[in-house]
């Protein structure tokens, strides 16, 4: 059974975000914005809108922040 397509640009966005935190944990903002072909800008947007929902978790602080699975 194949899940349901992501509803928008957004969620799918999302999506590959949390994907890629899962291959590659730790990871860096500028790793996924690299990865992603997206600006460092909307990747440190949407992690931290992650980490208030509990679905990720910064290890570190400034420069030196990582962020993995919650």
């Amino acid at each position: 059974m194949n899940a349901a397509p992501p509803a928008t640009a957004e969620d799918a966005f999302t999506e590959a975000l949390v994907d890629l935190v899962a291959e590659i944990e730790p990871c860096s903002v500028s790793t996924a914005a690299l990865r992603l072909g997206v600006s460092v800008l909307a990747v440190r947007e949407e992690m931290l809108a992650l980490e208030r929902l509990g679905c990720v978790v910064r290890v570190g602080r400034t420069k030196g922040t990582r962020w993995r699975l919650g």
